[in-house]
């Protein structure tokens, strides 16, 4: 955390009536980059000394619930540089826009000077989707499924590079099905009466001939000698300590996608869970499902519940399931 010990100092410093203290940020960043406190409300920041022409035209700066980003004119002496700030936007926040802040310092510093406007914009895009869904932690509902999905992650690495498990887990960025592996697509359910699972959509269960869709379902139990959605994080995070750091990088990215930050980490650790059981299923033709071809007309969206006694005829093992997944299947 080096941004910490700067804004402390500035604390300390002589305040201005009215603007900015900063002091410079070392490091290989793109631009001139300053810790700062914005005065007279003392809201920690950085500034970045940015040239005009970096940034694109119609660019509109990301604002959130957490931070404020704005240019504050030109710097006089210095044709064609203005000084782009970004802050926190209250106190309440400031312990989130200083998680913020360092995560855009250590992107800044992995990428090219041609690539840094793209990349300071798009990790704020990134927080501020975040702040607007998961700033007060994830939902009950969201814990249980990221569980799952760890739970499932942990079970590909046996079957897959780092690299490729980690890439086809595409459930934090909400799509259509939380894994997908050159045509093979996998979905995972959790619930804990263990007896049905819900389906909040007419395409979750969709596939096609050619690309075979498996679903998992894990029956989650309370159980105070199981594992916190921190432990299940943690282990995946241990799997992947010896991986490169671009494999990392993305579970990292893909955990606040989903909405997890290790800030709320107190709010998980109280509740402990175990699998009751995993079962594993090949969604095909006369699968418990529904889908945009049978629904009549006029139905766009659909949520409900399956019966897992009815998905029965569709069970196979996690290893029929893996085969297919693994990329010498073929």
């Amino acid at each position: 955390m080096r941004l910490g010990p700067l804004w402390d100092a500035l604390a300390t410093d002589a305040p201005c009536p009215n603007g900015w203290l900063q002091r410079r940020v070392p490091g290989r960043l793109p631009w001139s980059t300053y810790a700062a406190r914005r005065f007279p409300d003392q809201r920690p920041g950085l500034l970045f000394e940015v040239n005009q022409t970096d940034i694109p035209r119609g660019t509109v700066f990301p604002n959130s619930l957490g931070f404020r980003m704005a240019s504050e004119g030109a710097i006089s002496g210095r044709r064609g540089v203005i000084t782009v700030a970004l802050s926190s936007s209250s106190a309440q926040h400031d312990d989130l826009f200083r998680l913020l802040a360092e995560d855009v310092i250590d992107a800044l510093e992995r990428c090219t000077p041609r690539e840094s406007m793209d990349t300071l914009l798009s990790r704020l895009r990134l927080w501020q989707e975040f702040a607007r869904k998961h700033s007060d932690g994830l939902s009950r509902e969201l814990q249980e499924g990221l569980y799952a999905e760890l739970q499932c992650l942990q079970a590909l690495l046996d079957e897959l590079t780092a690299e490729r498990a980690v890439a086809g887990w595409l459930g934090p960025q909400r799509a259509v099905h939380d894994f997908s592996f050159a045509g093979v697509e996998l979905e995972v359910k959790a619930s804990f009466d263990g007896t049905s699972f819900t389906v909040t959509s007419l395409d979750q269960l969709a596939f096609s001939p050619n690309q075979p869709l498996f679903l998992a379902h894990f029956a989650l139990r309370d159980d105070a000698s199981g594992k916190t959605l921190v432990d299940q994080v943690n282990l995946v995070r241990a799997r992947l300590s010896g991986e490169p750091d671009e494999v990392r990088r993305q579970f990292e990215d893909k955990l606040l996608q989903y909405g997890f930050l290790d800030h709320h980490a107190a709010r998980y650790t109280d509740t402990c869970w175990g699998i009751a059981s995993e079962r594993y299923f090949r969604v095909t033709g006369g699968f418990p499902r529904l889908n945009r071809d049978t629904v009549p007309s006029g139905i766009r969206e659909a949520s409900y519940r399956v019966d897992l006694t009815a998905c029965l005829p569709y069970q196979v093992t996690w290893q029929e399931t893996a085969t297919l997944i693994r990329p010498d299947h073929g």
